[in-house]
């Protein structure tokens, strides 16, 4: 078994400002979840991920930490879901990603893939941040 990368490399200040706040001692809580965690600021940065999201999207976690979670979407959809994320912040609140009856993600090498996304907002020092829970699902056949 290969040693796995620290969550945190301190290679951008939303990564920085997340070692502050403490994310660090949660990487086993977020390790024992069964789906992918992302760990996302006001802007949609990511500060951390769990194991399971770096397989999921084909990236290390010190590649997820510091991406706006925009670049997990298609490009054709990152733009909307710009807007949809500042009318999140606006009233954060626990809720599912469930608007259409797919939500689609983007691996790193291109190939989309279906998912179901559980947002979960958390304060921590005066700082609201987003834990987004994801689930890869098979598409219905229509």
């Amino acid at each position: 078994m290969s040693p796995r990368a620290p969550l945190f490399d301190g290679s951008t200040p939303v990564v920085r400002q997340a070692e502050a706040m403490g994310f660090v001692g949660a990487q086993q809580m977020l390790e024992a979840s069964p789906y992918a965690l992302l760990i996302a600021n006001e802007d949609g940065v990511i500060a951390t991920a769990n194991s399971n999201a770096s397989r999921m999207f084909g990236l290390p976690q010190s590649a997820l930490a510091g991406l706006s979670v925009d670049q997990l979407l298609p490009p054709r959809l990152r733009d909307a879901h710009q807007v949809y994320r500042r009318l999140y912040q606006e009233r954060p609140r626990a809720r599912a990603m469930q608007k259409y009856p797919y939500l689609w993600a983007v691996r790193a090498g291109g190939e989309e893939f279906c998912v179901q996304v559980q947002l979960t907002p958390i304060t921590m020092a005066g700082s609201t941040w987003v834990v987004a829970a994801i689930r890869e699902l098979e598409p219905v056949a229509e």
